[in-house]
């Protein structure tokens, strides 16, 4: 029968034999609390991120490389300076320090 022989080509199709496996090695893994969500304060959502990573801009300095994304408030800043001041603009450090004070 023809529907017959069509679902077994798909179920023996790789795409899902893999997709069983990945299913089954997703069962074995241990999945353990972080110790840091426990005190992540969540604030109300002010801004709206795009789900596109390439519009996301630093919000001190409009670099678009090495940014960090501030999962409590939405924050988005560049990523550290090297030791010679060169590099990233800091902005992501900056504003956790400005929210820490």
């Amino acid at each position: 029968m023809i529907v017959t022989d069509v679902c077994e080509a798909i179920i023996s199709h790789q795409g899902a034999k893999s997709m069983d496996d990945v299913g089954r090695w997703d069962a074995d893994q241990d999945i353990k609390e972080s110790k840091y969500f426990k005190d992540l304060v969540q604030l109300p959502a002010t801004k709206k991120i795009s789900p596109h990573p390439k519009d996301w801009k630093c919000e001190k300095s409009g670099d678009t490389q090495n940014l960090w994304l501030n999962l409590s408030d939405g924050h988005i800043g560049g990523g550290r300076r090297f030791w010679d001041g060169t590099g990233g603009s800091n902005g992501a450090l900056d504003h956790f320090e400005e929210e820490k004070a």
